[in-house]
């Protein structure tokens, strides 16, 4: 089934070493040889919470557009650095964790993730619905899409979306433990690659229904998101499907709701995690749904791997290659294991963008898609 496409305004980021959407992109046109595996900013206990005031700030509608404007915080962890650091203080008391959490609101940072949802709501006079989606490193693309599905239904006339995560320590050891970080550099689909980056960011979007369309920023066009899937592998708790199923159902849906071709796919901003099993995944999906071998870029060589805030970021940051008409690199990709793929890498790409595909996976088996177009309808 069709649905209206919904338009995207007043895109936001910032990460732990860039502090705003427009510095990443210029970062990601020329990125640095390597990105660190464990930025310092990570273990501020205030992080997480300073990352996102930012990233809402710069987004949020006008204060008289607000009274009903819904709000959707999308997070794998929340302010995890706040529970650890309650978890540190009571380490020597007799306090169960649930009591912890009780006490976690107002403690320090914003607490749990319910307490955040209401706080930030409330700081910032959202008075429309309010809730959080939290399914792993896919939360920033449902949440993109929940947004977009609230505005289609009428259930309310513009919805703010924030995705955050940091890479704290709750986040380290577990990756660690499964033996997925790079002991150099995140270089996504290269044949030297061995591991993922972790990095700290947060990313704000106004969904808005599109009669609703507010006054364009002087020389940007509007972007809208004319189509999304969501699928999950059910193959495993933290590796993805190697045939790909959940995520070519995903984008499949997605390009169907768009009312797009896959030959009509002028560009793909892929998930790129620098993983040998999601790299190989990715890679199947788009020889499967593809043959005209649209180019192919990511993104978290430069940023590394940001978790639930990854897919709001990197929607974006695609956003951004609409209305700069250009395709930056893949950040760390030298020489490429799957050479048949038209990977971007060494120097943007400067080419005609009006329809662009972003792609998420995650654990558990989460596949997403989004089909971001210039335009508010699909190409016929």
């Amino acid at each position: 089934m069709t649905k209206s496409p919904v338009q995207l305004t007043s895109f936001s980021a910032c990460t732990s070493e860039y502090s705003s959407l427009e510095h990443i992109f210029e970062a990601w046109l020329t990125p640095p040889a390597k990105v660190p595996l464990f930025p310092e900013h990570a273990d501020e206990s205030f992080a997480w919470k300073s990352l996102v005031d930012k990233a809402m700030e710069s987004a949020l509608p006008v204060e008289k557009y607000r009274r009903d404007c819904g709000f959707i915080l999308a997070t794998t962890k929340g302010d995890i650095a706040a529970l650890e650091a309650t978890l540190d203080a009571e380490d020597n008391k007799k306090t169960g964790v649930n009591d912890v959490l009780r006490n976690l609101d107002g403690h320090r940072g914003y607490g749990g993730i319910s307490q955040c949802v209401q706080a930030l709501g409330d700081r910032f006079q959202l008075h429309g619905p309010r809730f959080c989606v939290s399914t792993a490193c896919t939360s920033g693309l449902v949440g993109l899409m929940e947004a977009a599905m609230m505005v289609s239904a009428g259930d309310a006339p513009r919805v703010l979306v924030c995705a955050g995560d940091i890479a704290g320590r709750f986040v380290r050891d577990g990756f660690l433990s499964l033996k997925a970080v790079s002991s150099t550099a995140c270089r996504p689909f290269d044949v030297c690659r061995d591991g993922l980056a972790l990095g700290s960011a947060a990313a704000a979007c106004l969904v808005q229904r599109v009669e609703n369309k507010p006054k364009e920023k002087q020389g940007q066009s509007t972007v809208f998101l004319a189509g999304w899937g969501i699928s999950s592998d059910a193959v495993h708790m933290t590796a993805p499907d190697r045939r790909a199923g959940g995520l070519i159902r995903a984008i499949r849906e997605a390009l169907a709701m768009a009312d797009v071709d896959p030959g009509q796919i002028d560009a793909v901003l892929l998930h790129g995690t620098g993983t040998s099993y999601n790299d190989a995944m990715e890679t199947v999906a788009m020889r499967e749904i593809f043959s005209h071998r649209p180019p192919l870029t990511a993104v978290k060589g430069l940023i590394g791997h940001t978790l639930g805030a990854s897919g709001l970021l990197e929607a974006a940051l695609a956003g951004r290659m609409l209305q700069r008409q250009i395709v930056p690199p893949i950040a760390g990709l030298r020489t490429p294991e799957y050479p048949d793929m038209s990977w971007v890498r060494a120097a943007p790409r400067h080419q005609p963008l009006q329809t662009i595909l972003k792609t998420a996976s995650g654990f558990g088996g989460m596949n997403a898609a989004v089909v971001l177009t210039l335009s508010n309808a699909g190409r016929s």
